[in-house]
């Protein structure tokens, strides 16, 4: 590969058996094995995610076995695009609406649904609804959802640059997906962000994120939602709310994602390094019910997500690749229950920076 010297940011490519054919080289060098390149590239961007492939042993062929895409966009004439995350509930997928992603962010709430039982290729497994609206309240900018085996809970997050909210937005998978009064929706009133949120088949967490102005992100917030979903939607009282930070320390807030184990919930910390967990077999607002641990002699960066596998939790590495699991047979502030692994580089490939997990 070569450089134009009068554009540094163009990049020439030479064809690899034209160039065996076609350039000199020393007597002895076999170039049909292997081939040294010296690259240059010359990034004028300004963005987190900073990999550039310049040379490549391989050809990205027509079709991946094993994967199929679709283009879901523009379902029953509207704008589904731009979500973060999804939930199944044993037929459908849910698609949580986040932003379109045009000038300013503006958060939606069109909720796309893809129906399992048919065709993934087909237009007809698709169907959208515009909650966006629900219950006179602005039900928009969700992060991740949760099914309660009827109930699908949209998780909130923030309304455009403007504002966080706790606005959640409730679908019941027994009644029509576009009859609006399927849908219901409560306003908690606190003014934070949620991200992500995990269900102990009662009690559903939600992961406080950011309080403050949302244009900076520079508030982190340690408040943790529960709502009972036995109880009534709509009654105050199946809300509450507790500062884990008042009492745990301002390290433990703004997380993204949580999980449970059986027992435990598990928040986890997108920028701090230390992890949390409750007790549900205690009470909510007993600070003894609460524990963390400071995993940042591990490695232990930012994280997006966590993910059971019966025994262990793994906290998902983002925008590095550098794995932290919990053993939950052993203490949690016991370090000898953690440790770490860098995935980078797994079968030869750069596998860095995750935002989720799952376990089949």
């Amino acid at each position: 590969m070569v450089s134009d010297k009068d554009d540094p940011a163009v990049v020439v490519s030479l064809d690899r058996q034209n160039m065996v054919s076609s350039v000199p080289h020393p007597s002895g060098l076999d170039l049909t094995d292997a081939l040294t390149v010296e690259a240059w590239v010359d990034a004028r961007g300004t963005r987190q995610e900073a990999l550039q492939a310049l040379v490549s042993q391989w050809t990205p062929p027509d079709a991946y076995v094993g994967f199929s895409a679709f283009d879901a966009a523009d379902i029953n004439g509207l704008p589904t695009r731009g979500y973060f995350g999804a939930v199944f509930d044993g037929r459908y997928v849910y698609f949580v609406p986040e932003q379109h992603g045009e000038e300013g962010m503006p958060t939606h709430g069109v909720v796309l649904r893809y129906d399992t039982h048919g065709e993934f290729a087909d237009r007809s497994s698709y169907s959208a609804y515009d909650a966006g609206q629900t219950d006179g309240l602005q039900t928009r900018g969700f992060y991740g959802a949760i099914f309660d085996g009827r109930y699908v809970y949209f998780v909130p997050r923030q309304i455009d640059m403007v504002e966080y909210h706790s606005r959640i937005l409730r679908y019941d998978t027994h009644s029509d997906f576009d009859d609006p009064k399927s849908w219901a929706a409560r306003d908690v009133g606190e003014a934070h962000s949620q991200q992500g949120a995990a269900f102990d088949g009662r009690y559903l967490y939600f992961a406080p994120g950011f309080s403050g102005d949302p244009k900076l992100e520079d508030e982190y917030c340690g408040r943790v939602i529960r709502l009972d979903t036995q109880a009534e939607f709509k009654d105050p009282q199946s809300c509450s709310s507790v500062d884990i930070s008042e009492f745990l320390g301002p390290q433990c807030a703004c997380f993204d994602g949580a999980a449970f184990d059986g027992r435990y919930i598990y928040l986890v910390p997108l920028y701090t390094g230390v992890a949390v967990r409750y007790d549900t077999q205690a009470d909510f607002a007993d600070a003894n019910a609460w524990q963390r641990f400071d995993a940042k002699f591990l490695g232990f960066q930012l994280a997006v997500g966590a993910v059971f596998d019966g025994r262990y939790l793994y906290y998902c590495a983002y925008g590095h690749a550098t794995i932290v699991r919990y053993d939950t047979q052993g203490e949690f502030t016991d370090a000898g229950a953690w440790q770490r692994w860098d995935a980078d580089h797994t079968d030869g490939l750069r596998t860095t920076g995750f935002d989720g997990g799952f376990f089949d």
